[in-house]
């Protein structure tokens, strides 16, 4: 037997009031909705973007995250600061690496006791005659790197003598870094020693604690170079290249030279910003690297800076002509890691001294 058929009983006179009170109270919402949508826009403490404020009780709960993110901050703060003062005190056991690495590189007689490797019955006699360390070495190091492009011919010669790259750290109260390029004598300038030294700061901006990224460069200084005469070449860079094309490699240790005082500002941020990644990517991967890199185990290619306005800007010769191209590597932004507003400041504080030593990062 079939189950009964439930009909719906007719709609009651208080059925019908019920759905009209609902209606009414639907009404009333969507009409305080709209009210508080407009106060908040007139007050101009909405979003903008046509919502209604949050409840207080929102507020209240933003605020408390706020705060967990400023703690979070404070706290890589203090992990930046603390690895720091590690490496500077780890910077003694890579430092028996690099001393061994000279060694081979110059061929001092130290340098014997570490070749482990020599052909099977080799004599007394056989290795007297040979080759001593291992000319251009860092020559062919830097040519084997991103910084080929800043490697002029005339350079060449000069960077034939060029018998060691070192970085030094820096502590608290000031941490940065040296980098130091150990010279042969040569005829181009009397310098043993050439410098450039970059200063750190780990600082979260109190108004953007979010785009915090650990330590940043904001100042380095360059060094003197005593040229013999005639044998400048950065001046020769200057004269001979009417297409302004490039710079000489040394300019780099003269980085006033990057941004004169009657550069755009904009352009001169822009430079700033490529010489301090240059400074990084000397002391993170050509010092550390640098065996893999005069091997050619390390392409070159894929080595960009993160930081570059332009791939090829890092002094003015580069990036007027930059300017004018419509290359897509030249139109490109990238995040600025260093954070451009304090770029800025870094235009008024370049400055160039006398050779300065002491410095950053794993001794490379």
């Amino acid at each position: 037997m079939d189950s009964p058929t439930t009909v719906p009983a007719p709609a009651t006179v208080h059925d019908s009031a019920v759905k009209d009170t609902l209606d009414e109270q639907m009404a009333s919402v969507e009409e305080r909705i709209k009210r508080l949508v407009h106060e908040s826009q007139s007050s101009g403490t909405g979003t903008g973007t046509g919502t209604a404020a949050p409840p207080p009780t929102i507020g209240a709960k933003v605020q408390a995250l706020r705060k967990v993110q400023r703690q979070i901050v404070e706290k890589e703060v203090k992990l930046y600061l603390t690895t720091h003062a590690m490496e500077v005190e780890f910077q003694s056991e890579f430092r028996e690496c690099y001393d061994a690495l000279a060694q081979i590189v110059s061929g001092t007689a130290e340098s014997r006791r570490l070749l482990v490797l020599e052909p099977e019955g080799a004599t007394a006699s056989d290795r007297a005659d040979q080759a001593l360390g291992v000319a251009g070495f860092w020559l062919t190091v830097l040519k084997a790197s991103m910084l080929d492009h800043l490697i002029e011919e005339a350079d060449e010669q000069a960077l034939q003598k060029l018998k060691d790259i070192r970085c030094e750290l820096k502590p608290e109260p000031t941490p940065g870094f040296v980098l130091e390029f150990h010279f042969e004598p040569n005829a181009f300038f009397t310098n043993e020693l050439l410098t450039k030294e970059y200063f750190l700061r780990c600082a979260p901006d109190p108004l953007k604690p979010s785009m915090f990224n650990g330590f940043e460069i904001f100042h380095c200084v360059g060094c003197r170079i005593d040229w013999r005469e005639g044998q400048n070449l950065i001046e020769q860079s200057e004269s001979d290249r009417e297409d302004a094309a490039g710079a000489s490699f040394f300019s780099f240790f003269e980085p006033e030279r990057c941004a004169p005082d009657d550069t755009d500002p904009d352009i001169a941020v822009a430079l700033l910003e490529c010489d301090f990644q240059y400074g990084y990517y000397i002391r993170e991967k050509i010092i550390p690297r640098a065996v893999s890199l005069f091997l050619r185990e390390i392409d070159n290619a894929k080595e960009t800076c993160d930081n570059c306005a332009c791939q090829r800007c890092m002094y003015k010769h580069f990036f007027g002509s930059a300017l004018d191209s419509s290359t897509p590597e030249c139109q490109e932004e990238k995040p600025d890691q260093m954070g451009r507003s304090n770029s800025q400041e870094t235009v008024v504080q370049q400055d160039v001294q006398g050779p300065a030593i002491d410095g950053q990062k794993n001794e490379h």
